[in-house]
């Protein structure tokens, strides 16, 4: 059970906190961002037998730390401040949890006590970055890998380079193999990955980058449960990151794929731009191929995590209100079967590329 801290009880000890794991406290806001509705628990500060005792002292122990760092004016990231209190941890997993929760109950930003997440993610395309007062960073000449996304990105602006879509990919692997092939010289856009579920420094840069840039927003994931719940952590948040997570919600981000067709095949006739392109004046050379379906051999069964994160999602609005969002999910739950995007690569190696092109050409996204 993790907390939000709403009062202090007249006793010091005890506070009412909001509960944020349970679905039935998650409510939706017009934009469709998450919030915690109004269940309360009391809950003690100062446990004295069992797991409890272990639990807020570990509290109490990163509280101490993130004193330290503000009396002396200090950052660190969340990986640097898990080994200065690792020997009061068992693994990092259990530090993220319990410094998710400080920041719960004192009611501020990670980034307000002094912790940023360590850089997990990249951006590359057709944008300048610039961090404070150094000088800007061409994106489209950052490599394969890409320009690293720092934990703290407070002082990046971005300034377009002729941008026309933001395009979010899933996994560092695929991010790697579209800055391989520069989509953006074919389709000019700006490519940023989270490396999975992305951490909120991601998530701000993109929201950052939609609302400076003014384009659409694409989101490429595998076609699984956790591809499509990453998602709608882009989309809506993430109710168990606390309150600083609905601020970089992206509610007009738009489902690229994979969606179920892509997976399994069509007979209709794709058109990919290939080719150069100048500044302002795209040129296009049309080329049809018919997009294959993935090889029986690279579809994987569901596991039991798939099918609890499945479950999770079914109370989510959106399927409710949103035709298109239901019917892939009831079409990926009648199959039964996961890839992965790179799977599309198997009949021919620049099908990603192709299927990344052509379906934001004909917009076919949701």
């Amino acid at each position: 059970m993790v907390v939000a801290l709403t009062r202090l009880h007249s006793s010091s000890s005890l506070v009412s906190c909001k509960w944020r794991r349970d679905s039935r406290n998650i409510l939706w806001d017009g934009e469709g961002k998450m919030r915690l509705g109004s269940q309360v628990t009391v809950r003690c500060m100062f446990a004295r037998q069992g797991s409890g005792l272990r639990r807020y002292a570990l509290l109490w122990k990163i509280m101490a730390f993130v004193q330290k760092l503000l009396l002396e004016k200090k950052q660190c990231t969340q990986r640097e401040a898990y080994y200065c209190l690792v020997n009061n941890f068992t693994n990092q997993a259990e530090f993220n949890e319990a410094l998710i929760e400080v920041s719960s109950l004192i009611g501020c930003s990670r980034s307000s006590l002094g912790i940023c997440a360590a850089s997990s993610g990249s951006i590359a395309g057709s944008v300048l970055w610039t961090e404070g007062q150094n000088a800007p960073i061409d994106c489209t000449q950052a490599g394969s890998t890409g320009k690293r996304i720092p934990g703290h990105v407070s002082e990046v602006t971005f300034t377009s380079l002729g941008a026309r879509y933001i395009v979010v990919v899933e996994k560092d692997a695929v991010f790697m193999y579209l800055c391989e092939h520069r989509i953006w010289e074919s389709l000019p856009c700006v490519l940023v990955t989270g490396c999975g579920y992305p951490p909120l420094s991601v998530r701000a840069v993109v929201k950052q980058l939609s609302t400076t840039l003014q384009v659409p927003v694409l989101g490429l994931f595998d076609y699984n449960p956790h591809g499509l719940r990453i998602l709608l952590t882009y989309k809506f948040g993430s109710a168990r990151m606390g309150a600083e997570s609905h601020k970089f919600a992206i509610p007009g981000i738009h489902w690229l794929g994979l969606h179920h067709t892509d997976v399994f095949g069509t007979a209709q006739a794709h058109t990919a731009a290939v080719g150069g392109a100048s500044s302002g004046d795209q040129q296009q050379q049309q080329q049809h191929w018919s997009l294959p379906a993935v090889a029986q051999s690279s579809l994987q069964q569901w596991t039991v995590s798939d099918d609890r994160v499945f479950r999770s999602m079914c109370v989510m609005p959106i399927f409710k209100v949103n035709a298109a969002y239901r019917n892939e999910l009831r079409l990926l739950a009648g199959e039964r079967v996961k890839a992965e995007i790179e799977a599309l690569n198997s009949s021919e190696w620049d099908t990603v590329a192709k299927l990344v092109i052509s379906k934001i050409l004909r917009h076919q996204y949701f």
